[in-house]
This record gives structure tokens, sequence and C-alpha cells, in this order.
């Protein structure tokens, strides 16, 4: 009863599918000019008041955010009325990005101090938020003298997974695809139920998802070693003196000298490198070099 009665709430306007986790919506009646934006972790301490680089609002609908490439991470901006309430939307597949995420709601009117815009009633509602529906705050704008906003700040369901990867080795198979393993270690301690109950383990290399498995999780007794059998396969060492996981899979695209822009999705934990793949489709972390690079 409850899905459907939030099904009913959220029409008009964009169309609520199951995919959408999160989800705010800015409404209000009345002559003010309002803006909805969702602010960036990276940009978080920018001003209120302001447009910061990633910022997503009607003069940036769809940033990139998240993965390069990949839409499913990205926000998405609407607006439209009904009637005479003027609204507002942003929703999100998902939000991978770690940190804070800060809704802005701001009255952009320079209103004159002998005609202010009285009651102008604005609402501010976290529809869905890691899916699971939230509050609605209210403000009523008796007089406004330039710029006012609203902010809310909602913490991402990602944690950093802190990965770094050791090994990568691709080898092209047949027309247009090849075969690839990664091999790296993670620095977050894990339970075993960030594995075990996690719904999925996704991997993307650039623009390309790589991996993707539903949680057929196995372990041995000590639950130190969890893996995913083939066609698929993936191994997470999980013990205070190994933490390493291990994916090998098929890639459509050629990893050849070129960077590589890499991000591992465990469950609510992500992990995100970058590294050059050379000729020969390898890589091999240096630690070394890393540790005591060359002055």
């Amino acid at each position: 009863m409850k899905k459907f009665l939030l099904l009913t709430f959220l029409t008009p306007g964009i169309v609520f599918a199951s995919a959408y986790n999160y989800a705010v919506r800015l409404m209000w009646v009345g002559d003010a000019e309002m803006q909805l934006i969702m602010r960036h972790p990276e940009n978080i301490s920018e001003p209120e008041n302001t447009i910061a680089a990633k910022d997503c609002y009607s003069g940036n609908r769809r940033p990139d955010w998240g993965v390069q490439d990949i839409t499913s991470d990205n926000p998405l901006w609407s607006s439209y009325s009904d009637g005479v309430t003027n609204i507002q939307e942003i929703v999100a597949e998902d939000l991978f990005d770690v940190g804070n995420y800060k809704i802005i709601a701001r009255c952009v009117n320079n209103a004159d101090p002998t005609n202010p815009y009285l009651g102008t009633k604005v609402f501010i509602d976290t529809l869905l938020w890691k899916g699971v529906p939230g509050d609605r705050e209210i403000a009523t704008l008796n007089a406004v003298y330039g710029t006012q906003t609203w902010p809310i700040i909602k913490e991402s369901d990602y944690k950093n997974l802190f990965t770094r990867i050791l090994k990568f080795r691709y080898v092209k198979s047949g027309l247009g695809k090849g075969k690839y393993s990664i091999y790296a270690n993670y620095a977050t301690a894990l339970d075993r139920d960030d594995i075990t109950t996690n719904t999925y383990f996704k991997v993307y290399l650039n623009n390309e998802q790589v991996y993707r498995d539903t949680g057929n999780w196995e372990w041995n007794k000590k639950q130190t070693v969890f893996h995913v059998h083939k066609p698929w396969t993936v191994k997470v060492w999980r013990n205070d003196s190994k933490r390493e996981i291990k994916v090998r899979g098929v890639a459509d695209g050629a990893y050849h000298s070129m960077n590589v822009y890499c991000n591992m999705v465990l469950g609510r934990y992500i992990g995100t490198n970058s590294f050059f793949v050379m000729k020969n489709g390898k890589y091999i972390f240096k630690e070394h070099e890393y540790l005591h690079p060359k002055k």
C-alpha cells in the first residue's frame, strides 16, 4: 500500500521508474523566481549563492558525475507546472561519488523593497534518498531582498574502498573483444555482510561496464575468501593480512597504450583508480618507485 501511495505522489512530472533511488523536488506558489540545485561533493564548500562547476541545475541539466560517460550515475534536472504550482525536480539512478551532496533551493529574485514578494510559499522535498522516502521543508518568503538559499546536506551512501590496481592485463580475443584481468588491493576493512548481502559487484573501465554480478557469493569456512564462479569471476580476500580483489572477464573495448579510469563497486563501497596500460596491454604497480620516487 505504501508503494502505491508513493508512486501516486510522485506523478506528474518525471516518470519515476523503479531505477531511480534519488529524487528531490522544489515546489512553490507565488511570483518569486526559484532555482533547484544539486551540488556535487567536490564543490560542497563553494558559496551557496553562486553556481559551482559540477552543479546540476537548469543550466546544466545532466552533468557527467561518477564514472565518466556512464549515464546511470548522472543526475537529471527537469521542470514543469501543475496549475499555479511551479515544480523543479532532480532524479538519479545512482550517485557513486563519495562525500556529501548539497540540495540548494535558491530564490534568485532581486525584489524591490517597496514591492516584496509577500506570501510566496516554498516546499523542498527529498522524495527519495538511497531509495528511502525523505522529509519536507517549508519556507515562506514574506519579503525577498536579493538572493536567499535553503541548503540541505545529504550524505552519499557509498564509502571509499581505497583500492589500488596492482596488475592489469588485456588480451585481444576476437573482433572488438578481449579478455582482461585485474588484481588490486584495498584498505577499507570489510565485514562478511558487506560482501554477501550486497546485490551486485560492478567494474567499469573508462566508459565500459565490464563486469556485473548479482552477488551469488561463496566463501570458505573462515570467511576470509569470497568468490563468484565463471563465466564472470571475482575473488575477494578479507582478513587483516590480505585485502585483495581479483577480477577476470570480457571487454568490448581495447585497452592498449592508453590511460584507464577504473571503478570497482562492491555493494555500497567504491574504489577508483587511474593507470596507464602499455602497448602490450599490461600495467604493473611498481611499489618501490611509488614509495621512493626519483628526484
